[in-house]
């Protein structure tokens, strides 16, 4: 019973944004809204294995998001279109 009313609230949560970092190329992207994080998890630990530095932070539906962009590009970073960091095919 409590597994059923967990499913139940899980799948009527708000949707997330990923946003992915790259230290090495100083840029950063968002992605989402995106119904399931678990593709996007694995390619960026993949990458991180291969020696990348990239890390990454989810965002609901609130204002982080923008001040996470505003924190970035003070620091020098780049913003780049989605999928152009982190990319991984459906399968």
């Amino acid at each position: 019973m409590s597994i059923r009313r967990h499913w139940r609230r899980r799948r009527t949560a708000a949707p997330l944004s990923l946003a992915i970092v790259d230290h090495d190329t100083r840029r950063f992207t968002i992605e989402g809204p995106i119904d399931c994080e678990e593709p996007w998890v694995v390619e960026i630990f993949r990458a991180n294995k291969a020696g990348r530095n990239i890390e990454f932070s989810f965002f609901g539906e609130d204002k982080s998001k923008m001040v996470f962009v505003e924190d970035y590009q003070v620091s020098g970073y780049e913003e780049w279109p989605p999928k152009s960091i982190i990319w991984f095919s459906a399968r």
